[in-house]
C-alpha cells in the first residue's frame, strides 16, 4: 500500500525555524468520534512535536442545536478545518489560517515579520 502524503510538511519546517524564537502551534482536530486513530495520525504525520485538541463537536448536539460547552469552534472561532493558529512566546495570537497550502506564503510573512529571519 502506497504511503499517505505528510499532511503538515510546511508547519513542519515553520516549527523547526521558529519554535526557539517562541512560536507555538495548536492543532485542532474535528476527529472526536475516532480520537484512537487521531492520535496514531499525530504519530505517523510526526506532528506530535507542537500540541495538538479535538474540537470537541458532538454532531448529534449540533444538530439538533444543543448548546455544548465542549466544542471549540464557537469560543475560538474555528469554522473551518484545517485552522491553524500560530501563537507567540507572550501566549498572543500571532495568525489565523484557514484553509490549506494557500496559506503557506501569508503564514511565512507573518513569522518573517514577527519573530525575525530564518
Amino acid at each position: 500500500m502506497p504511503s499517505l502524503p505528510q499532511r503538515e510538511p510546511h508547519l513542519k519546517t515553520l516549527y523547526a525555524q521558529y519554535k526557539e524564537k517562541g512560536l507555538e502551534i495548536v492543532g485542532v482536530s474535528d476527529d472526536d468520534s475516532k480520537p484512537d486513530a487521531w492520535r496514531k495520525a499525530v504519530n505517523d504525520d510526526g506532528i506530535g512535536i507542537w500540541k495538538h485538541v479535538l474540537r470537541g463537536m458532538d454532531r448529534e448536539k449540533l444538530m439538533a442545536g444543543i448548546y455544548n460547552p465542549n466544542d471549540l469552534s464557537k469560543r475560538y472561532g474555528i469554522a473551518s478545518l484545517p485552522t491553524k493558529v500560530l501563537i507567540d512566546p507572550d501566549g498572543q495570537i500571532i495568525g489565523r489560517f484557514e484553509g490549506g497550502d494557500r496559506d503557506d506564503a501569508m503564514m511565512d510573512a507573518q513569522l518573517e515579520r514577527l519573530l525575525g529571519g530564518k
